[in-house]
């Protein structure tokens, strides 16, 4: 008997190319962490925090809302690589969209992603 209470099962299924794009996520957070290193100040330093925790936020928000938007209904989860750093997503359901990067400029702190259904 299934427990009202508890969310189904459902399985996320990575295409081809979707951990080489993660990995390349991962590295441009890490090289927003390593920016602190820089900091000639501590207001600098300060700076550099704020960009990398909204950067970091901003991808956590996109990548767990994107995979735990389902309902009963909606199924199973796939992604694919939609381009060097964003993802495209789709639901069993049809409910779809896709995770991007919004680069601010060329420093690699000033970005932030975003979901786009």
């Amino acid at each position: 008997m299934t427990d009202p209470e508890i969310s189904p099962e459902y399985t996320v299924t990575f295409a081809a190319g979707v951990d080489d794009v993660l990995r390349a996520c991962l590295k441009r957070l890490a090289t927003t962490l390593n920016a602190e290193t820089q900091a000639e100040t501590y207001e600098h330093l300060a700076e550099l925090r704020k960009d990398a925790i909204t950067q970091i936020s901003s991808f956590l928000r996109a990548f767990v809302g994107s995979l735990l938007h389902s309902t009963p209904h909606d199924g199973n989860v796939h992604l694919f690589v939609d381009g060097p750093e964003s993802l495209f997503f789709r639901y069993d359901s049809g409910y779809h969209g896709a995770m991007i990067l919004h680069s601010a400029g060329a420093e690699p702190g000033k970005a932030s992603w975003s979901v786009h259904t």
